[in-house]
C-alpha cells in the first residue's frame, strides 16, 4: 500500500460525492471493509494504473516512488502508521482514528498542506481484527474509551469535590458544617478577596456565601473566587431573581456548576421589595411564593445548549412554611437568614430530614455586653426594616415591641452571637442540634472595607469540635 502525499490532481474515486455514503474502501490484503469517512473520501484520488500489479516487487516499487536506494522498509510501527496516515488525510483530534486507512493498494491522500518534496512510505498491510473491523476502528473504540476514563478521572487534588454537594444519595452535603457568608470579600479589591478565599479553603471552611445587594455580580464574583480554590464550595447568599430573566440565571447556574466540577451551589431568592423597585426597577410581586413557582418552571423550561453539569444543585432563601416547603421540593434544600435557632427547629420539621438546610448566624467578637449589643444593633437596623423577615418573626412569637426601633436586647441576643469563642461556637452548635446540615458565619466588624482574617482564623479552630 503506498501513500503519496503530494502527486498532481488526478482521477476521482468512483462513486465520490457530498451525499453518497454507500463507498468503502476494501483492505489490500483482504482485511475486511470500512466505512470510509466523508472527509477522508472527499480527498482520494486514484492513482495511474499499476503496469505491474500486484506483483510488482517492493523494490522495483520503492524506485518508481521515489526511495533514493530503492528500499523501502518492510514494516512501519503501528503509531508512526496513525500518524502519517492521519496527516495525509487531514483530520485531526476524534476523527483521527476514524478515516478509513485500509486504502486498497494504488489510492493516493492529497494533504491539506503538501510539503514541497515528494516523501513515500510504504504501509505494508494493515490486517483487520475481530471479524470485519479494521485497524482504524478498533484504535477508534479504544480512544473513545480512554476518554471516558479521563473524564470520569478524579485528580488528587479534587479528591472529594464531587462529593462536596451531593453525596451518593443526591442530598446535598458540603465538607465541613461551617462556611463563611461575608459581605466584605464584595468590597475588597479583587485580588485581596481571591487570596482570602484560599485561606479560608485551607482553615478548613466547607463553603463560602456571597450576597447579591450593592457590590459585585454574583455568578462573575463566584467564578473568580473558584477559580482561586480547589475544594471549597462557593454559593451564592443569594442571587437575585429579579436581575436577571430564567434563562440567565439557568445558563449562570449551569455554566458554573459544570466549569467547577459541581463546587458551586446557587442560591436563589426573590429579595425584597425595596430593594428591587430601587435597584432594579422592577415590579415585586405581592404573592413571592407564586413568583418563585414561575420563575423555577422558566428556569426549567428554559433551553440551554452548553455541556451539561451533571447534577447542579440550588437551594431557595425560604423563611415561612410555603417557601420551606417549596425549596424541599423543587431545590436541594433551604438558606435562611436573619433567624433565631428556633427557626432552625421548625425549617427541619417542615423540609423533612433529607433536604439541606444552611441557615446564617452574624457574629461579634467583642464580651462587653454593651458595646457587643450595640455592634449588633448596627447590623440588624436595616433588617427590622424589611417586612420579610419581620413577618418570619412574628410567626415564631416576638412581639411588636421586641421588633420595634433596633429590637430588645432579647431579640439582639438570639439573632447575633456576640461574647467570647466558646460562646459563638455553642450557638453554632445549637443551630446544628436543631437540624442545620451547614451554618455560614458572618462574621460583624465595624469597617466593612476590612477583612476579618483573625476573627476567621478563629472561627477555623472550632469546626473539628462541631458534630
Amino acid at each position: 500500500m503506498v501513500v503519496r502525499r503530494d502527486l498532481p490532481g488526478s482521477v476521482p474515486v468512483p462513486g465520490d460525492s457530498e451525499h453518497d455514503h454507500s463507498h468503502v474502501c476494501h483492505g489490500a490484503h483482504g482485511g475486511g471493509q470500512l466505512p470510509v469517512h466523508d472527509g477522508a473520501r472527499r480527498r482520494l484520488r486514484a492513482l495511474p494504473p499499476a503496469t505491474t500489479g500486484a506483483a510488482r516487487s517492493r523494490r522495483t516499487l520503492g524506485r518508481q516512488c521515489g526511495a533514493t536506494d530503492g528500499h523501502v522498509p518492510r514494516r512501519v510501527p503501528r503509531s508512526r502508521r496513525r500518524e502519517v496516515l492521519a496527516q495525509a488525510v487531514g483530520v485531526h483530534g476524534p476523527q483521527r482514528a476514524g478515516v478509513a486507512v485500509q486504502l486498497r493498494a494504488g489510492r493516493q491522500v492529497h494533504p491539506r498542506r503538501p510539503e514541497p518534496h515528494r516523501r513515500v512510505l510504504l504501509l505494508h498491510r494493515l490486517p483487520a481484527r475481530r471479524g470485519h473491523q479494521g485497524f482504524a476502528e478498533q484504535h477508534a473504540r479504544k480512544g473513545r474509551a480512554a476518554r471516558r476514563r479521563r473524564h470520569r478521572q478524579v485528580l488528587p487534588h479534587q479528591r472529594g469535590v464531587a462529593a462536596a454537594v451531593t453525596d451518593h444519595a443526591g442530598t446535598t452535603r458540603l465538607p465541613a458544617p461551617l462556611g463563611v457568608w461575608s459581605f466584605q470579600l464584595d468590597v475588597a479589591p479583587m485580588a485581596l478577596a481571591r487570596d482570602a478565599a484560599a485561606q479560608l479553603e485551607s482553615l478548613g471552611f466547607g463553603a463560602l456565601w456571597l450576597p447579591e445587594a450593592v457590590a459585585r455580580e454574583p455568578f462573575a464574583n463566584a467564578a473568580l473566587l473558584l477559580s482561586a480554590t480547589s475544594r471549597m464550595v462557593v454559593a451564592t447568599g443569594v442571587a437575585n431573581m429579579h436581575a436577571r430573566t430564567a434563562m440567565t440565571m439557568n445558563a449562570g447556574w449551569q455554566t458554573l456548576s459544570e466549569a467547577f466540577d459541581g463546587r458551586f451551589l446557587l442560591g436563589l431568592g426573590v429579595s425584597h421589595q425595596p430593594l428591587v423597585e430601587q435597584n432594579h426597577r422592577g415590579t415585586y410581586s405581592g404573592k413571592p411564593y407564586s413568583a418563585m413557582v414561575d420563575y423555577l418552571d422558566a428556569m426549567d423550561a428554559s433551553a440551554y445548549w452548553g455541556a451539561p453539569a451533571g447534577a447542579p444543585r440550588r437551594v431557595l432563601a425560604a423563611l415561612g412554611p410555603r417557601m420551606l416547603s417549596l425549596a424541599a421540593q423543587r431545590g436541594a434544600g433551604a438558606h435562611t437568614y436573619f433567624v433565631p435557632v428556633e427557626h432552625t427547629e421548625s425549617a427541619r420539621a417542615t423540609l423533612g430530614p433529607d433536604a439541606f438546610l444552611a441557615p446564617a448566624q452574624t457574629v461579634v467578637f467583642d464580651t462587653d455586653p454593651t458595646s457587643a449589643r450595640a455592634s449588633a444593633r448596627a447590623f440588624m437596623r436595616r433588617y427590622l426594616a424589611l417586612p420579610n423577615y419581620t413577618n418570619n418573626l412574628r410567626r415564631l412569637g416576638w412581639s411588636d415591641a421586641d421588633l420595634s426601633g433596633d429590637g430588645s436586647d432579647r431579640l439582639v441576643d438570639a439573632i447575633v452571637a456576640w461574647g467570647s469563642l466558646d460562646q459563638i461556637a455553642a450557638r453554632v452548635q445549637d443551630h446544628l442540634d436543631a437540624g442545620a446540615d451547614h451554618v455560614c458565619v458572618q462574621v460583624h466588624t465595624p469597617d466593612l472595607h476590612t477583612l476579618p482574617l483573625a476573627q476567621w482564623r478563629e472561627l477555623a479552630s472550632i469546626i473539628p469540635s462541631l458534630h
